[in-house]
């Protein structure tokens, strides 16, 4: 934390406060999850009549996303409108989908996305990891239909979207068939969000003895995420038996860790 404040001091002890200088210690507080602060140096950058570029509106939206800022994040898209940056820039497009998304406003993320001139991995991602985030699974796999339909190749991201709208729907026969087509049609090796979205999907289904055997598999590395999906889906089914197994597994990856 004290060399971000550290970077403050100096900052304003500096002769030269420019766009790119007024940008860094944006991105840096980012970074460090300090928004508010991140927000502060944005306005106070405007109020010199320094006027933003790409990398600043990008950081500045990732600031409103770490303290769900989303008033200050319509003003940044309007000035961004203003400057007719949507249908010039995919990264500031992306970082407007990404930040409404987050911030729990999907007509508005959707309405940006609608209006990018072009479309890229990351512009998708936006959209199908929120609207699986806040359940709207259909929306989500639809997207992703849709992505695929324009050519765009999914990443390991992506599939990480989708198995979570497939396990808020508990619809373990598309899961299962995402897992596969990621791997065999995509040759994306899955990664331990992968697996653990699988576990949850399996367990909430009521699959519990396929999630442990999924579980049990990566034993040696599975984290407590893991295992705190496979207690959910027992508390759900009421399996204090496997339930037990986890919630002992799970302290001992935590006990190992520390």
């Amino acid at each position: 934390m004290w060399k971000i404040e550290d970077a403050w001091s100096l900052f304003f002890r500096s002769c030269i406060q420019d766009v790119v200088s007024w940008t860094t210690l944006i991105s840096g507080y980012v970074e460090y999850g300090i928004g508010d602060k991140a927000l502060v140096c944005y306005e106070r950058m405007q109020l010199q009549a320094i006027s933003p570029n790409i990398a600043t509106f990008v950081c500045s939206l990732k600031a409103c996303i770490t303290i769900s800022a989303i008033d200050i994040g319509c003003k940044i898209h309007l000035e961004i409108e203003r400057l007719g940056l949507i249908e010039k820039d995919l990264l500031v497009g992306n970082a407007l989908v990404d930040m409404y998304m987050k911030c729990g406003s999907l007509i508005k993320a959707q309405d940006v996305f609608d209006m990018l001139p072009s479309r890229d991995v990351n512009s998708w991602n936006a959209l199908i990891t929120g609207y699986a985030k806040f359940k709207h699974g259909v929306e989500a796999l639809r997207c992703f239909e849709h992505m695929q339909l324009e050519g765009v190749l999914p990443d390991s991201g992506t599939f990480v979207g989708v198995l979570v709208a497939c396990c808020h729907g508990c619809l373990v026969q598309k899961g299962q068939t995402y897992l596969e087509i990621m791997t065999e049609d995509y040759g994306i090796s899955p990664t331990i969000e992968h697996h653990t979205c699988m576990v949850s999907l399996l367990a909430r289904a009521g699959h519990l003895d396929m999630a442990l055997k999924m579980a049990a598999k990566m034993q040696c590395d599975s984290p407590p995420l893991i295992w705190d999906a496979m207690l959910t889906g027992c508390e759900k089914w009421g399996n204090m038996e496997v339930g037990r197994f986890a919630f002992e597994n799970e302290s001992k990856w935590i006990n190992k860790s520390t």
